[in-house]
């Protein structure tokens, strides 16, 4: 009888321990969704990035329309067209912007869990605790590429159209907007899980935020500033390979840039690709881990 009545009393315990991962993943789809800040730091980031692009497209095409020659517009770094390589350049000017949006959106997504304490019920549902970070993790980056794929494509169209207004002719280059796009896709899901990895790290939705824009924006600025200044083969490296840095130097140079930037320094693609995957998954995994040793209160 006794040993009956423990193997009753075993079952639900072992219940718990057998949540399937489609289970964990629509969990944390309504839990993401559900939430107020998730609709409007997206919906700002696609404002941004389509107003920032109409603001600096209407600046450059009004530029190359004053400019009385092909010669003049190159030394203002524009064209009297648009190449396909500036076009995917200007819809990109507020990707670093949105993507720190979308990337708040995961910080609150994990950190935000600890602060309101709803971490508890969380993990006590899923008590492995991983299954719920790779959940947030596919979530928050399928969306985040996704979303940044088709805010490049919007801006592109808009580069178009500010442009044309100008009576600049552009090109979008199919397989150059497609391959931009993608990019752009991919800037977001680096910032997105490097905010997911803040979050779990610090498990603080200020400290997180604000960790992120140090990296992507204040030390990035700041070296690549210094290492302009300064001969220094270090701070030059450290500068190409921080995290939006190396994703940039993917992008093809438009050729109304090119001898411009024909003597400044970049990286091998195959550097930038691991540099990518370095500060897109590293801070990640090392959330990851500590989501499992920690203990959750």
């Amino acid at each position: 009888m006794s040993t009956a009545t423990m193997q009753n009393s075993a079952a639900p315990a072992a219940h718990k321990y057998n949540v399937s991962f489609g289970g964990v993943l629509r969990s944390e789809w309504r839990k993401l969704f559900s939430v107020r800040a998730t609709w409007i730091l997206g919906a700002v980031a696609v404002f941004v990035m389509l107003a920032l692009t109409a603001g600096f497209t209407a600046i450059l095409a009004s530029v190359a329309a004053d400019a009385g020659s092909a010669e003049e517009a190159a030394q203002a770094g524009v064209g009297l067209e648009f190449s396909p390589a500036m076009v995917s350049q200007m819809a990109a000017v507020g990707l670093q912007i949105a993507g720190l949006l979308w990337a708040t959106v995961a910080v609150i997504s994990l950190a935000g869990e600890y602060g309101t304490h709803s971490a508890v019920s969380t993990f006590s549902a899923v008590p492995r605790r991983l299954p719920v970070v790779a959940a947030k993790a596919l979530i928050l980056g399928v969306t985040g590429f996704i979303g940044g794929f088709v805010m490049h494509i919007l801006a592109s169209l808009v580069t178009l159209l500010m442009a044309g207004m100008q009576g600049i002719d552009s090109d979008l280059g199919g397989g150059v907007l497609v391959s931009n796009a993608a990019l752009s896709g991919l800037y977001v899901v680096v910032l997105t899980w490097m905010g997911l990895g803040a979050g779990a790290l610090m498990k603080s939705v200020p400290g997180a935020i604000v960790t992120v824009v140090i990296f992507v924006y204040v030390i990035t600025s700041i070296l690549q500033g210094v290492s302009f200044g300064i001969d220094n083969d270090v701070l030059k490296w450290f500068s190409l390979h921080m995290p939006t840095a190396s994703l940039d130097s993917l992008r093809p140079v438009p050729e109304e840039q090119a001898s411009m930037m024909g003597s400044m320094t970049t990286i091998e693609p195959w550097d930038a690709w691991v540099t990518v995957a370095f500060w897109g998954l590293v801070p990640m995994l090392l959330g990851a881990w500590a989501v499992k040793k920690r203990a959750v209160r």
